[in-house]
């Protein structure tokens, strides 16, 4: 048995709704518009919601937003249960963050199976297994950026010394690492004078 908090302004879909999920053995806590939903989702900490879109004071796509929004509501599922089935409806639930999209011309099993759906998808989501493949999904993310980081500054210095290089030889100076070779043979050419000079 779940516990599921559902808003609707109608009263006779709150009935229908509450009629339908409580046969399926769930709790049912029916509020009226959307900040009696998210004042409820917090106060119960529901398995699911299902929201609305048009209600009084705040419509179900805010109400989704704010509950996807924070932390401790964020994992809790979103079914929009409305009359509007346009694309920019479904596409703003979608970036509201709501999880499951139907129409009020549903069918008592339909509503049934998608709440089991969401409900089994949630479990499976907060299971050791999945919460442990999340964690290394994101460490090894962050890894290979780390990675990517590394060879891209080790690639501006090797740019950068090459330019150095390239520019001292341009200007017609020995690169500092041969300037002692420079030296070296400047030396043994000056030695070489001198003894010449004493010779003669």
């Amino acid at each position: 048995m779940a516990k599921i908090v559902i808003a609707d302004d109608s009263p006779t879909l709150r009935r229908i709704v509450t009629s339908v999920l409580t046969k399926e053995g769930h709790e049912v806590v029916a509020v009226e518009d959307g900040i009696g939903a998210v004042q409820a989702v917090f106060e119960h900490q529901p398995d699911a919601v299902v929201l609305d879109v048009q209600m009084p004071r705040v419509s179900g796509f805010i109400a989704a937003r704010l509950l996807k929004d924070d932390w401790q509501t964020a994992d809790i599922p979103v079914v929009m249960l409305t009359s509007l089935d346009a694309a920019s409806d479904r596409y703003w639930a979608g970036q509201a963050g709501v999880d499951r999209y139907l129409t009020k011309d549903f069918e008592a099993p339909e509503l049934a199976s998608t709440i089991d759906e969401v409900l089994l998808a949630a479990t499976e989501a907060s299971s050791p297994l999945a919460v442990a493949a999340i964690a290394m999904t994101d460490w090894a993310t962050e890894d290979s950026k780390s990675l990517r980081s590394s060879r891209s500054q080790t690639r501006e210095s090797t740019s950068s010394s090459d330019s150095s290089s390239g520019s001292a030889l341009s200007a017609g100076r020995p690169p500092r690492a041969l300037s002692a070779s420079a030296m070296t043979s400047r030396t043994a050419s000056t030695s070489c004078g001198a003894s010449k000079s004493l010779v003669r």
